[in-house]
């Protein structure tokens, strides 16, 4: 046996422990999402996105994405509607719009 620094981590040998959560508690994933939605809510061609854009923007798979958009909608950050012909839109609600700009402020800027 050796000595190294990991003695007794309860990780698997070369195993790296878990990324740390961020000091205020929000998961990444979470971040990522709400960056792109308030890229959406500065995008003067289509501010309401699609789950498929979304997906494909934000790197996630469809059945992930739409159990983080459940989370964000229990935490009334953003609106997820469908319209007759079952295509599935998002946009950030009001408080989600507060809480980006509290994150990321005026990183798009005006578009003139």
């Amino acid at each position: 046996m050796t000595d190294n620094d990991n003695e007794d981590d309860g990780l698997p040998d070369g195993a790296l422990p878990p990324e740390p959560a961020p000091e205020d508690g929000i998961e990444p994933m979470f971040i990522r999402l709400l960056q792109q939605l308030w890229e959406a809510e500065h995008d003067e061609r289509e501010r309401d996105w699609s789950l498929a854009k979304l997906s494909k923007r934000s790197l996630l798979p469809m059945s992930t994405l739409r159990r983080a958009l459940s989370q964000l909608e229990e935490e009334q950050l953003v609106q997820v509607t469908r319209d007759a012909d079952g295509r599935e839109t998002v946009t950030l609600s009001d408080d989600g719009r507060e809480v980006c700009e509290a994150f990321f402020g005026d990183a798009f800027g005006d578009k003139a």
